[in-house]
């Protein structure tokens, strides 16, 4: 999960259980669905309360999908994100877990597999786009694609967040939250 820098939540799911459940069963309609063109990317949702979302959350949430999707061990650095409306989204008879079908007309971003990781003034660890992670997070690390595993990147994470925050933070926390393998880090 993500906050937007309009302070909204953003949601991406990790594999194909929870593509299921957050489209047939959290989806509201006046949300957008993002998805990368390849396959192995996860959905991304933008929670909105019924408000229109902006072009820079748009922006947002599909670096978050792309980021997120098998695209970031492959070193691809920028990725062909669409986004769609719920409707358009329908699961087929047939189709394995986690999989649907797109209907209609879908709306391309280009998005570079670039992140930020910061801690929200209630502690909680945030993993994506710089622009979001600097409207939520006082002390921020950039994340991109690189050399050092995740672990070690976590361990620099907590370090860094130690000093600056002067708080402990679960390692599992930040695991969960960097991208799927390896990055580099860089303070902004």
């Amino acid at each position: 999960w993500d906050i937007s820098s309009e302070g909204r939540l953003v949601i991406c799911v990790r594999d194909a259980t929870t593509n299921d459940m957050i489209i047939k069963k959290y989806l509201e309609p006046n949300e957008l669905v993002f998805h990368t063109q390849l396959k192995g990317s996860p959905f991304v949702v933008i929670k909105t309360e019924g408000a229109k979302p902006t072009t820079q959350e748009k922006e947002e949430a599909g670096i978050f999908c792309a980021a997120n999707s098998k695209q970031w061990n492959a070193g691809i650095s920028l990725a062909d994100v669409y986004y769609i409306k719920p409707d358009q989204v329908k699961k087929e008879f047939g189709l394995p877990k986690g999989s649907f079908m797109i209907y209609g007309d879908r709306t391309y971003l280009k998005a570079p597999l670039e992140l930020a990781i910061g801690v929200t003034k209630d502690n909680r660890v945030i993993c994506g786009p710089l622009t979001a992670i600097k409207a939520n997070c006082k002390n921020v690390l950039s994340v991109r694609q690189g050399s050092m595993k995740k672990s070690d990147a976590a361990k620099k994470v907590r370090y860094f967040l130690h000093q600056k925050e002067k708080i402990d933070i679960d390692l599992n926390e930040i695991m969960q939250a960097l991208p799927p393998g390896d990055c580099d880090l860089k303070e902004v």
